[in-house]
């Protein structure tokens, strides 16, 4: 009878225990979360895979510099080292504080470990990438953040020439705040044209403002400012052969 009672006792114990446990990550989705250490904003992106292997990287709001991450996950701990310019530079050490992976809670260290401070992350997204590329092409994350980074400069600056070079005709625009609704540019000259009075200072602001970091990506596409502009690969792309281009710049 003891024994009967102590097998029970023991399938229970294993029951809770699974039960406790942090379900396993989806590979393919790359998870974006917004959170602080100490008092310093921070983003964040992760991909896990299903082995416990973590890569990703993060910045702080105010200097946009990304350091990169690597770690593990195991039962919703998870174990990062940051690295810049190929050196560590510190550690966070945390947990997942529920099995939808939404909470990121625990200690950052500097690389001497003499130094701690508390941080908490909020999951916003998920995003599927391409395997363990952040964005689903062939085009490098850097190429696409770099891209960006252009497209931002550009508009910002008023580079009609750069943007007219870099979307493909005829181009539709839609608007909802501007005084232009519904237009579509036929050639370059054409949206050269128009620019001005397409895309006003108000809207120069908004795209002044946004990081060209840790885009959202959704069928296919890569949304930037809020998506009001979305990037895009070439048809028919392949690893020796792929380009970005500018798919869609709506105010």
């Amino acid at each position: 009878m003891m024994k009967k009672v102590l097998v029970i006792l023991f399938l229970v114990s294993g029951l809770l225990c699974r039960s406790q446990q942090i379900a396993p990550p989806i590979s393919y989705y790359w998870h974006h979360f917004s959170g602080k250490i100490g008092n310093s904003e921070v983003e964040l992106v992760l991909y896990m895979s299903n082995d416990g292997k973590v890569k990703g990287s993060y910045l702080y709001t105010k200097y946009q510099t990304k350091i990169q991450l690597a770690g593990y996950i195991k039962n919703g701990n998870i174990s990062l080292s940051e690295y810049y310019k190929g050196k560590i530079t510190g550690y966070f050490n945390g947990k997942f504080l529920n099995d939808t992976l939404t909470t990121y809670k625990g200690l950052w260290s500097d690389s001497t470990k003499t130094k701690s401070i508390p941080f908490n992350f909020e999951q916003l997204a998920e995003s599927a990438g391409l395997g363990d590329h952040l964005y689903p092409f062939y085009s490098t994350d850097d190429e696409v953040e770099n891209f960006a980074k252009s497209i931002k400069t550009s508009i910002v600056n008023g580079d009609k020439k750069w943007i007219a070079d870099h979307i493909h005709y005829p181009f539709k625009f839609y608007g909802e705040k501007g005084s232009v609704k519904d237009y579509t540019a036929k050639t370059k000259q054409d949206f050269i044209n128009k620019f001005d009075l397409l895309y006003p200072s108000a809207f120069r602001s908004i795209v002044n403002s946004s990081s060209p970091y840790f885009l959202y990506s959704a069928k296919g596409e890569v949304m930037f400012v809020g998506g009001l502009i979305w990037i895009y690969e070439n048809e028919g792309a392949t690893q020796e052969n792929h380009y970005l281009y500018i798919k869609a710049i709506n105010y």
